[in-house]
């Protein structure tokens, strides 16, 4: 599983201060919405200026009908230096959606790859359900303000991959026990990221931090009895 992450440019139209902490801004508003389970908005900490508008451009025009007249692409920029001095520099937040497992969304031994492995992944059309979903309700949230979506599609966040061992109560649909304890194997357990049974709607480092200590907890308890 992966998060599914767009990037957010945001200029806000009042006089609104852009220094601080930008990181730690972060909404679990959407996180679950009317049932269906969505993810987060937070800040990048990070600005968009120049370069980011023209990259942004660059590609709508490739999506576009007029990416055969490459010599079009130089023109770009002159729209993206005038929306950089008239907007200003904006923030850039990103939303993380929440991935589900599925059995066709695995890795698998290849000998003819060069790293012996190989991943087969499909996007579903439940998670693109959930993705535009997010972003219609993102950019409603956000309506006061100048919003630029800068990424299209699915796009999935690849450093947050987990649920290659995950956790469940059946070894013929899971890797680990509750207690992240390999089925079928004494003393063997996994704690890291890959035994999330869901990626969840938010960064998964805490998560998997915490869980490694009540694993802990619960493999101390266990040797002691």
């Amino acid at each position: 599983m992966f998060h599914a992450s767009d990037l957010i440019a945001v200029w806000p139209r009042k006089k609104l201060s852009r220094g601080g902490p930008r990181r730690s801004i972060a909404l679990r508003d959407f996180y679950v919405v009317e049932g269906r389970k969505l993810g987060e908005l937070q800040s990048m900490g990070l600005t968009a200026g120049y370069g980011d508008i023209l990259t942004y451009l660059l590609l709508r025009f490739e999506q576009s009908r007029l990416r055969k007249l490459s010599p079009l692409r130089h023109v770009l920029r002159i729209p993206a230096f005038l929306g950089s001095m008239l907007l200003r520099e904006a923030t850039v937040f990103a939303t993380i959606v929440e991935d589900f497992p599925y059995v066709d969304n695995r890795v698998l031994a290849d000998g003819a790859s060069e790293s012996g492995i190989r991943f087969e992944y499909i996007i579903h059309e439940e998670l693109r359900s959930r993705v535009l979903e997010m972003r219609r309700r993102v950019r409603d949230a956000l309506d006061d303000h100048r919003v630029l979506q800068m990424t299209y599609d699915v796009s999935l966040n690849l450093g947050h991959p987990c649920g290659t061992c995950r956790m469940g109560l059946d070894p013929q649909s899971s890797v680990v026990d509750q207690d992240c304890k390999v089925h079928g194997t004494e003393n063997l357990y996994i704690v890291d990221g890959s035994v999330m049974p869901t990626s969840g709607g938010t960064n998964p480092s805490l998560t998997i931090a915490a869980n490694a200590l009540r694993v802990a907890d619960r493999i101390q308890a266990r040797h002691a009895a």
